[in-house]
């Protein structure tokens, strides 16, 4: 029942550059707020991070902007900026998969995090199609997160996320508070 991490300094490789003008020229804008209003049930639940200005496809990948406030000093990584990335990661797995729908899930797992440092309050969240997998309802993506300028500043490896109804986590957990908030549809 409780997270446990790995605390390393290794750096990963951040090399990797997106070319940030292409895609906003050559790829297919998508409206967010719409794809999930067509996905979700009950939008009310879970609602659309409105921290989510942006959004491009291309065939192979999907690039979105996510706008943090600014007094964002006090973290290295705004906790809107994780909310955000989920959404990002599950419209990738729609896009990919090519489906109008996904169950409710919850993230379960994160195979490593890098941060290169304290994040400014534009981030771009890139999501290589290929990083995508989906084997018996249970979503892995892996994504990279970029400045202004394409360069990678982070990367989520293998988050995972699993199907769950709310019984199931009210039962596991044991809970009688509201746990609406905690899913993301």
């Amino acid at each position: 029942k409780h997270a446990c991490s790995h605390l390393s300094s290794s750096m990963h490789s951040s090399s990797t550059m997106i070319d940030i003008q292409s895609y906003q020229i050559k790829g297919s804008k998508i409206d967010i707020k719409e794809q999930y209003n067509q996905a979700l049930n009950d939008i009310s639940d879970s609602g659309v991070n409105n921290n989510i200005t942006s959004c491009y496809q291309l065939e192979s990948a999907l690039l979105a902007q996510i706008e943090l406030p600014e007094n964002n000093d006090k973290y290295i990584a705004h906790p809107l900026l994780f909310g955000g990335c989920l959404q990002i990661a599950l419209l990738s797995v729609m896009v990919n998969e090519s489906t109008d729908s996904i169950n409710d899930v919850m993230p379960v797992s994160i195979g490593s995090l890098h941060i290169d440092g304290a994040l400014s309050s534009s981030v771009w969240v890139f999501v290589d199609f290929s990083d995508i997998s989906v084997i018996n309802s249970t979503i892995g993506v892996s994504y990279s997160l970029l400045d202004d300028t394409g360069k990678t500043i982070g990367h989520v490896k293998d988050l995972h996320c699993q199907p769950v109804t709310r019984a199931q986590l009210e039962s596991v957990l044991d809970l009688e508070q509201n746990v609406s908030d905690w899913f993301y549809q």
